[in-house]
């Protein structure tokens, strides 16, 4: 029993590092979505991200801090830094609940402040001072503010750099340290100075890299969306006309030919009319999915238009797309789909064309076309080859 605690603030402690280093962490793709990336167009939540993991920095190396001047015996200057760490809890909270501005506001004044006590109870030697321009870049990075605020800024902290300066040559310290424990902590405050100025430039580029995977993210899907037809998920009109032309381009170059099916499913305005329009887009839906299933891999479907689809079959003479539509149609038709606990057998005529040189795509199209409705003419559920 007595080994259990120990054991158990271990896994805690445990816990809080990796919670703390997931923190630091910009995740890939973070903002996937094109809404998120619109809405995220200004930086903020980029913006969220730097400043939250800057102040959770500034809160351990004000923890750190607290520990270093209770051991020399400062204890006011423990005490503001105890209070330091309050308030960088306090804008870590505004963070976390979007109040960006107000904890930017925070983190600012805290480290003026902060540099200006230091000063007077330290002297300028003590080397707090040279955080203050860690305030500035921070005043920059913020998506929200207009410019003349960030310039306001800009000059009230330069004026404060300037004023601490200042008071730290006009006064002497109020706690008289050790020479060589002051320039102990003069190297120490320049090194930590650099290295949050390394760590702000690094989580700042780390927010840049993700905001861009984002948009490229985003408007992968977007096109993706343009190109795909929103009820079946197969390519859209303006998708397949993009690959009809750059095929036709390719038998230009090599001479095989290719040929295009029109599929029109037959009746289905009595679906519509049966089962509601609802039933009619399931059955769409459960066509296109038969139809993507029957196909080879290299082949494309897309819905052309209402009931009717469009099938491009690469390096394919007109006998084997005869024989393709020819199993086209019988997974259209078998097995019967099932609206609204009922079985309908659907069926399509299916009109077959082969683009050979010397022709156009709209050739092709026209004759699988004509096909097509010489095939509902002749009675429906049925393949017709186009005229040649």
């Amino acid at each position: 029993m007595g080994d259990s605690e120990p054991t158990h603030l271990l896994s805690r402690l445990g816990r809080l590092i990796a919670d703390l280093l997931t923190a630091f962490q910009r995740p890939t793709g973070s903002h996937t979505s094109i809404r998120e990336v619109v809405a995220d167009v200004h930086g903020v939540e980029r913006f969220r991200w730097v400043l939250g993991n800057t102040v959770r920095a500034a809160l351990a190396l004000h923890t750190v801090f607290i520990v270093l001047f209770a051991a020399l015996g400062v204890w006011p200057l423990a005490a503001v830094n105890l209070g330091s760490v309050m308030l960088y809890a306090l804008a870590l909270a505004w963070v976390r609940r979007g109040h960006l501005q107000a904890a930017f506001a925070v983190t600012a004044l805290e480290i003026v402040v902060h540099a200006f006590v230091a000063t007077i109870f330290l002297s300028l030697s003590s080397g707090f001072f040279i955080y203050i321009p860690l305030a500035t870049v921070l005043t920059f990075l913020q998506p929200q503010v207009d410019r003349t605020t960030k310039v306001v800024w800009g000059i009230g902290e330069a004026l404060a750099f300037l004023g601490v300066v200042a008071l730290g040559e006009a006064t002497d310290s109020m706690v008289h340290l050790p020479s060589l424990t002051l320039s102990a902590l003069a190297v120490a405050n320049a090194f930590l100075f650099v290295a949050s100025l390394g760590f702000l430039a690094y989580v700042t580029q780390e927010a840049a890299q993700s905001a861009e995977r984002d948009l490229r993210i985003a408007l992968a899907r977007l096109d993706e969306l343009a190109r795909t037809d929103t009820l079946t998920g197969l390519l859209n009109r303006r998708a397949m006309s993009e690959l009809l032309d750059a095929e036709a381009t390719r038998v230009a170059r090599h001479g095989r030919p290719f040929s295009v099916l029109i599929a029109d499913l037959d009746d289905f305005k009595g679906i519509n009319d049966a089962h509601g329009h609802a039933a009619g887009d399931h059955a769409l839906r459960c066509v296109a999915q038969r139809l993507l299933g029957a196909v080879r891999a290299q082949d494309q479907v897309a819905r052309w238009g209402g009931e009717e689809f469009l099938l491009l079959l690469p390096e394919t003479d007109l006998e084997t797309g005869l024989q393709v539509a020819e199993r086209l149609r019988a997974a259209v038709s078998e097995p019967p789909l099932q609206l609204d606990g009922v079985e309908i057998r659907s069926t399509a005529t299916i009109g077959v064309a082969v683009f050979e040189q010397g022709h156009t795509v709209f050739d092709a199209i026209r004759s699988a076309d004509r096909a097509l409705y010489t095939g509902k003419g002749l009675g429906k559920d049925r393949v017709v080859r186009g005229a040649e």
